[in-house]
């Protein structure tokens, strides 16, 4: 596939999939609108522990959609051969995303209130549950428009 050809599934493909991270991220939004008044520090907003459950949510949504469409896709008649990674793909997200979260977020509700490092890694899993979302349902995209065939 050309690099012009590639672009242009991609951002086709976020078209598809932003809208839906931002109805995965509209009960965080209204949190920390209700937060940011109540609490007097942005310290505060951070030391949340609705960052650790939104990743959560993220990394499982993403496993899901995954799943979803390797299912769906090899069920119409995809021969299979572009799922192929289907396993190592919801390993890898379950094993560096969605455990991680999960065992900070339990961390983070233990410890009132949280040390710096334990904020930090919320944080990053959050982000790295924003990045594994999007990835995943760009990449569910391009294999369901047969963007990246095997020969």
């Amino acid at each position: 596939m050309d690099l012009p050809k590639a672009r242009s599934i991609t951002s086709y493909s976020l078209w598809f999939v932003v809208p839906d991270l931002l109805f995965v991220l509209l009960p965080l939004f209204v949190l920390l609108i209700v937060m940011a008044n109540e609490y007097t520090s942005t310290k505060s907003l951070l030391e949340s522990p609705e960052w650790s459950f939104a990743a959560a949510i993220l990394y499982g949504q993403s496993v899901f959609k995954w799943m979803a469409a390797a299912v769906d896709a090899i069920g119409s008649g995809d021969d299979g051969r572009r799922w192929a990674p289907s396993a190592g793909v919801v390993a890898t997200i379950i094993v560096l995303g969605l455990v991680p979260s999960l065992v900070i977020l339990s961390l983070v509700l233990t410890n009132i209130p949280p040390g710096r490092r334990l904020v930090a890694l919320q944080i990053s899993e959050f982000l790295g549950g924003v990045v594994a979302f999007v990835g995943t349902g760009v990449a569910i995209r391009i294999l369901l428009k047969g963007g990246a065939k095997t020969q």
